[in-house]
């Protein structure tokens, strides 16, 4: 599009956006992001086409009105009340996961990032926030985090059956692997730096150090007189079956 062809049709050449103020206006209501105006009180004062679209709410329907309008519920309000007063001690706050109210009641949660306008003479004139909708991805994230714990839920189970079931078919080393597991974790923790995680996998792998002896014929677990040397290397072959097995 040509300069002329432009100007016969009321746009704005990009080139020119930096310095009018038309232009910069238009680049805010076109933003994917919601952006809102606020003065020193709390009151709205702009509302892009973003802002719309995340909310329900029309900026004539809430120009005017407090920024609390956004609160899920009564008696929430002082949670946009304290980001206020703390971006007008001049705080920048980006990314804060708040709770909000669409115009038709449903609640949404939302990432709420705010900063304070500053006049020529640096004095606060007011505050601008950029929110966007991740109320989908919360629930993804919840949904996520269930299923891993149920996950985990089931492999703890599991674990702990194996280990019964070894127990079962050795019953003269009963509770030794569990004593393993708490003495392999004594020593974990003596040592520092071990994680949460770690701590478990080292459990887990201690309790069933002796998963091998599955392998082993029940007979010879249980044998009332001295193996033969034969019979003993069986039972001797329990770590390598356990490590074959993983």
């Amino acid at each position: 599009m040509t300069s002329e062809h432009q100007e016969n049709c009321g746009t704005i050449p990009l080139s020119d956006l930096r310095m009018s103020p038309e232009g910069l206006s238009a680049l805010v209501k076109a933003s994917p992001l919601g952006i809102i105006a606020i003065d020193p009180d709390g009151i709205i004062r702009f509302w892009n086409r973003a802002a719309e679209a995340i909310t329900g709410w029309r900026e004539d329907e809430v120009f005017g009105r407090s920024i609390e309008m956004l609160s899920i519920s009564k008696g929430r309000e002082e949670v946009y009340e304290e980001v206020r007063q703390r971006t007008l001690r001049r705080e920048v706050l980006t990314g804060l996961p708040l709770s909000a109210t669409k115009k038709d009641g449903s609640p949404m949660q939302i990432s709420y990032s705010v900063a304070p306008v500053f006049d020529a003479k640096d004095r606060i004139v007011g505050t601008v926030a950029f929110l966007y909708d991740i109320t989908e991805r919360i629930t993804l994230e919840t949904a996520l985090k269930a299923s891993l714990d149920k996950m985990n839920k089931v492999v703890d189970q599991t674990v702990e059956a194996l280990a019964s079931v070894v127990e079962t078919r050795d019953p003269y080393t009963a509770s030794h692997q569990r004593r393993v597991a708490c003495l392999a974790c004594a020593i974990a923790e003596e040592m520092g730096g071990i994680g949460d995680h770690q701590m478990k996998s080292i459990r887990t792998a201690a309790i069933l150090h002796d998963v091998g002896k599955v392998y082993v014929p029940f007979e010879l677990l249980n044998m009332p007189r001295p193996l033969k040397d034969i019979e003993f290397a069986l039972i001797k072959n329990h770590p390598q079956a356990g490590y074959d097995s993983k």
